[in-house]
């Protein structure tokens, strides 16, 4: 059995852990569910053996062979930090499609190699940007993995023949590569946030308007009272000829309200 303990550079209870009898300690405290699994030579192996960090991510494309007799697999074309399932499950997905691309072209091995290379190169590039886009540190990295997740979640739910599981797992769907998973995740976070924004458009635009209704109530009341006191006012005067200045000013007032209401 191998065993892998991950830890951050500034966790001292790993690092400080150098004896056996301090290994020993450690895992006591804090993994004893795996003690019963490791021997007295392991602890000090553990304790003896040098602190080493993650891979950095890199790919390797998009040719991925040379000749007929060299090819190349796993984290010599993707490297990722052990993540997510990115590593040995990607690592087996090249070879699954190494056998495929044989078994497709028996009679020419440097013709299924460049089928290795244009199915595998591609997906290396797909691979590590995924992992880097899902690894991003700080609160920018927690919105990037996190939103996504909530939104695919809600919008699934909502609108299944439309959007598609959050890509853990629809990358994992039979007959979807990473690629394909890349792109269409992207597609239906604009979608998302497009209707996010339609959504809030409609909101604010709703807000306004019953907000301007409820500062236009005074205006209209206003307008009102003073309609009511000119016609008052105009049934107050004798009649006039239609062509005399006073019938003209009250027209104009009137037509003035009307135009303001």
């Amino acid at each position: 059995m191998i065993g892998v303990v991950l830890f951050r550079p500034d966790d001292t209870r790993v690092a400080d852990a150098k004896t056996p009898e301090q290994v020993k300690e450690m895992f006591a405290n804090y993994l004893p569910m795996f003690m019963p699994f490791i021997t007295e030579e392991a602890y000090a192996a553990f304790g003896a053996k040098r602190e080493q960090s993650l891979p950095a991510f890199q790919y390797c494309g998009p040719v991925v062979h040379r000749r007929d007799n060299t090819v190349l697999l796993g984290d010599a074309i993707h490297t990722v930090k052990p993540f997510f399932g990115f590593g040995i499950n990607t690592a087996l997905d090249d070879i699954k499609w190494l056998d495929h691309c044989l078994d497709a072209q028996p009679s020419s091995r440097a013709e299924a190699l460049k089928m290795f290379s244009q199915v595998r190169g591609t997906e290396a590039v797909s691979i590590v940007e995924i992992s880097q886009e899902l690894d991003q540190p700080g609160i920018k990295g927690l919105l990037a993995f996190f939103g996504p997740l909530i939104l695919d979640s809600i919008f699934e739910k909502i609108m299944p023949g439309v959007f598609h599981p959050n890509l853990l797992i629809y990358c994992r769907k039979d007959g979807v590569t990473f690629t394909d998973a890349r792109r269409r995740k992207k597609r239906d976070l604009k979608l998302q946030l497009s209707f996010i924004g339609a959504q809030f458009l409609w909101g604010s635009t709703a807000a306004k308007i019953y907000a301007g209704e409820r500062c236009a109530a005074p205006l209209l009341a206003a307008a009102g009272a003073l309609a009511e006191k000119t016609a008052a006012f105009v049934s107050s005067v004798p009649l006039l000829p239609i062509n005399t200045p006073i019938m003209h000013a009250v027209t104009s007032v009137l037509d003035w309200t009307w135009m303001s209401v």
